[in-house]
C-alpha cells in the first residue's frame, strides 16, 4: 500500500484492498454513506466494492459526458436529501472522470460541502480526474464551466477495476500519462513510448508515476494560481475539440480530444521556436500512432476558436497556454493569439500528408 502526501491517496494491491477500506470506515464515523455510480460501474465495479462497504445507499445515473450537467446534479442533490444526508455524511464516487467530477461537485455544494471519496475505475480517472480536488460540470457543451475546488477525503486506486475497461477507454488514460511525462519527466516519456501500449497502461509503476506527478503539482498549487497550470498542456485545444464533438451526434473520448490537443499545442510551441523540428516529430509520432485520425471539418475551426475564447485560461485578447520547451519540461502562461491556434488546427487537419 502506498500513501501519497496529505490527501492520502491509497494505491491498493489486489489481495488486501478490501481490508484497507474496512479499516477506514471502522476508524471514521459517518452518519450516512452513499455510493454514486453509473449503470456500467454498478454492473462491473460495484460488486467488487460491496464486501468492504458499511451499510450504505446508492445513487445511479446514466453514463457519459453528456450527463455531466446541472440537471443530473439536481437529481443527485435530490437523492441526497431523500437519504437525509447531513454534513457528517460521505459520498463515494465509483466511476470514471464523469462520476468523479460531478460527484465531487455535488458533494462540494450540498449543505456547503460534505466529505467524499473517489474510487476511480478508469485509467484516466486513476491517473488524473480523481486527484487534485477539481470538481466540475459542463454548461451547455462547454467543458467544466461550473465547478469548485474541494479536496477528496481519500482516493482509492486499485488496478483491479482496469480489467473491466474496453481498450478504447483504457487508452484514453494513456494520453494523460503521456501528458504527465511531456510536462515533467523525460525518462517516463521514453519508457512509455518504448513499451507496448497495453502493458504500459496496466503497469502499476506507471500509474504511480503519473499519480506522483499530478500530486506534486496539485499539492504545490491547489487553486491553479501558478504551477498547476502545467497540467493544462493539451487541454486548451483538447477541451474545445471535445466540446465541439459533444455538441454533434458523434462524441469522442476525452483521451482522443487531449491527444489531438497535444499535437496542436506541440505544433504551436514549434512555431514559437520553443522546440526543434526533431522534438516536434518525436512527440507527434508518439501520439499520432495511437489514435485513429479524427477529421475536423474545415468549417469547424471558427467554432473551435469560439470554444477556446470561452476557456478559463483567457486573459484579454490572448489565451494563455501551457506549452513544452522540451520533452519533460512544461512552461506555463505562454500567450497565444488566434492565428497561431488556427494554424495549429490546420496543421492537424493536414497531418495525414506527413504519414
Amino acid at each position: 500500500m502506498h500513501n501519497h502526501t496529505k490527501q492520502s491517496t491509497i494505491v491498493l494491491p489486489k489481495n488486501i484492498y478490501l481490508l484497507c477500506l474496512e479499516k477506514f470506515f471502522f476508524k471514521k464515523k459517518y452518519t450516512k454513506v452513499v455510493v454514486l455510480m453509473d449503470y456500467h460501474t454498478k454492473k462491473y465495479c460495484y460488486p467488487l466494492l460491496i464486501p468492504c462497504l458499511p451499510i450504505h445507499q446508492y445513487i445511479v445515473i446514466p453514463p457519459g459526458e453528456k450527463r455531466k450537467n446541472i440537471q443530473t446534479s439536481v437529481y443527485i442533490w435530490k437523492k441526497m436529501m431523500q437519504y437525509s444526508l447531513d454534513r457528517h455524511s460521505i459520498l463515494i464516487n465509483l466511476g470514471g472522470g464523469v462520476i468523479c467530477d460531478i460527484g465531487a461537485f455535488c458533494a462540494s455544494t450540498y449543505q456547503r460541502g460534505i466529505a467524499y471519496i473517489n474510487v476511480p475505475t478508469t485509467l484516466i480517472a486513476q491517473v488524473d480526474a480523481s486527484i487534485g480536488g477539481k470538481t466540475g460540470i459542463n454548461l451547455f457543451s462547454y467543458k467544466n464551466q461550473i465547478g469548485t475546488f474541494h479536496q477528496p477525503t481519500q482516493v482509492w486506486i486499485s488496478p483491479i477495476f482496469l480489467k473491466t475497461l474496453s481498450n478504447n477507454l483504457l487508452y484514453a488514460g494513456y494520453f494523460e500519462m503521456l501528458k504527465h511525462s511531456l510536462i515533467a519527466d523525460e525518462a517516463y516519456f521514453y519508457n512509455l513510448i518504448h513499451t507496448n501500449k497495453q502493458q504500459a497502461c496496466y503497469n502499476i509503476q506507471n500509474i504511480l508515476k503519473s499519480i506522483h506527478i499530478k500530486y506534486t503539482i496539485t499539492n504545490a498549487d491547489s487553486k491553479e494560481k501558478n504551477k498547476r497550470k502545467l497540467l493544462n498542456f493539451g487541454h486548451t485545444v483538447g477541451h474545445a475539440i471535445e466540446s465541439y464533438f459533444l455538441a454533434t451526434k458523434k462524441p469522442i473520448t476525452h483521451g482522443e480530444a487531449i491527444a489531438i490537443g497535444m499535437i496542436c499545442e506541440t505544433y504551436i510551441a514549434y512555431k514559437k521556436n520553443m522546440l526543434i523540428y526533431k522534438t516536434l516529430k518525436t512527440i507527434i509520432d508518439s501520439i499520432y500512432k495511437h489514435i485513429k485520425h479524427i477529421k475536423i471539418p474545415l468549417n469547424a475551426i471558427d467554432i473551435l476558436l469560439q470554444y477556446i475564447k470561452m476557456d478559463k485560461k483567457k486573459k484579454y485578447i490572448y489565451i494563455y497556454f501551457t506549452l513544452i520547451k522540451n520533452i519533460g519540461k512544461g512552461i506555463i502562461n505562454i500567450p497565444v493569439c488566434q492565428k497561431q491556434i488556427k494554424d495549429a488546427l490546420i496543421f492537424y487537419q493536414n497531418i495525414l500528408s506527413l504519414y
